[in-house]
């Protein structure tokens, strides 16, 4: 019986083939895990417009359960808020130690309007990652309207063809550039 040598080329050639498939296995899992990634920032993404989206619905609730501190008594109402992206990105105040906090709460429907409109926004910067909000109430119709422009910043990094819609979704107001990596959502309600 006549026995191959360790130099013989089959023994190499078995070598390079279990190299070339553990160089795919590898280019596989890196594949995986970049689509894994990819699929967790989108998640996290449509989580936080979701969130958007209700804290959006939650102001409007409020402003249709306090019509008379929402309406603003003659003057602007306290549920506006308008200020630049830069001013929004500090810690705000808790609302609660007012004097319109507890059930001996001596306040009137604009006082209470002030803290509520400050505890949303609170909430606000508690839920999304650098948030802000942008609030107009129009009061002198018939039908009382409020636009309400939430923003946040996004995990998912804006594309170069999306950045310009991503700038037109925000006000003007909130003085943001178009590559920001900002994205607003926009909700227009009466009540």
């Amino acid at each position: 019986m006549q026995m191959k040598s360790a130099s013989s080329p089959v023994a190499g050639f078995m070598l390079v083939e279990v190299l070339v498939a553990m160089l795919l296995a590898s280019l596989a899992v890196v594949a995986v895990a970049r689509t894994h990634a990819a699929a967790l920032q989108l998640t996290r993404s449509g989580l936080n417009r979701v969130q958007a989206a209700q804290l959006a619905a939650d102001l409007a609730e409020r402003l249709r359960a306090h019509p008379a501190g929402a309406l603003g008594e003659g003057g602007p109402s306290p549920y506006q808020f308008s200020q630049s992206w830069a001013a929004q990105q500090t810690d705000a105040a808790d609302p609660l130690a007012t004097a319109c906090d507890g059930a001996a709460a001596t306040c009137t429907p604009r006082e209470f309007a002030q803290a509520d409109a400050a505890q949303w926004r609170m909430l606000l910067r508690r839920a999304l990652p650098s948030a802000a909000a942008q609030v107009q109430v129009q009061v002198d119709q018939a039908l009382p309207l409020a636009d309400v422009w939430v923003a946040w910043r996004d995990a998912q990094p804006l594309r170069a063809d999306e950045a310009p819609q991503a700038a037109a979704e925000c006000p003007a107001g909130l003085g943001l550039s178009p590559d920001s990596g900002v994205r607003c959502l926009h909700l227009r309600f009466a009540w």
